[in-house]
């Protein structure tokens, strides 16, 4: 989640976001999006990677 704190833009970790069955979530940057913390790859921008997204 993105907040603004003394004029800083301050992320801060989810556990989770719910997804209900049959609605979408759109990712992007600024908003709801994912960080890959510990990837063994350097990716660039126009990269694709798989991943898996589970309950």
């Amino acid at each position: 989640m993105t907040v603004m704190e003394n004029g800083t833009i301050k992320k801060h970790h989810r556990e989770g976001v719910e997804i209900k069955n049959g609605s979408e979530a759109q990712l992007k940057r600024g908003a709801l999006h994912f960080m890959f913390i510990g990837i063994s790859e350097n990716l660039k921008a126009g990269d694709s990677i798989t991943m898996t997204l589970s309950n």
